[in-house]
């Protein structure tokens, strides 16, 4: 598998990144072969530079015009059918996960602190660490004491 680093015109650029071109049209001098990454750079001919774009495809497919031939194709031209690897901007995020809501916070614990982290119950003044086993063993809910 190897990559090749190619110029790409902002038309055809775009409609690669979008998804709208599954495909690229190339003079066969570099050995295309499916499985080969084509590196597309931007390159915008009005002002003779790379834009700075770039987004990596894959070759899936690749039809060099051999044997019966029902279009006029020239045999030193290959048509690629490509896929992306990796989107050259990320996609936009859906409304899902920008309105995810949060956790809901836990219920507050109906028994008091002070009760939870172990005191005299005032009814009885044993002390306690629960106040369910307080109420199990017990026979009443542990008082708090003044």
């Amino acid at each position: 598998m190897t990559i090749h680093e190619l110029k790409c015109w902002p038309e055809g650029f775009q409609a690669v990144v979008d998804g709208r071109k599954p495909f690229e049209v190339r003079k066969d001098d570099r050995g295309f072969e499916v499985g080969d990454t084509l590196h597309l750079r931007e390159y915008d001919p009005d002002v003779g530079t790379y834009t700075g774009r770039e987004t990596d495809v894959r070759v899936t497919y690749i039809y060099r015009g051999v044997g019966d031939v029902p279009i006029r194709f020239h045999t030193w031209m290959v048509i690629m059918g490509v896929a992306p690897i990796w989107p050259a901007e990320p996609p936009p995020a859906t409304p899902d996960v920008m309105t995810r809501r949060k956790r809901p916070p836990a219920p507050r614990h109906p028994i008091p602190a002070s009760y939870i982290e172990g005191a005299d119950c005032g009814l009885c003044g044993r002390f306690y660490l629960s106040a369910m086993w307080h109420r199990l063993f017990r026979g009443h809910w542990p008082q708090r004491t003044r």
